[in-house]
């Protein structure tokens, strides 16, 4: 998904979070 992807690279500037990302796109 697009979104997934934009998702996961504004989480990737907050890396913090970007386990979150990761998950809810996978």
């Amino acid at each position: 998904k697009l979104s997934c992807m934009i998702l996961e690279l504004w989480f990737r500037w907050h890396s913090s979070l970007w386990t979150y990302s990761q998950k809810d796109c996978l």
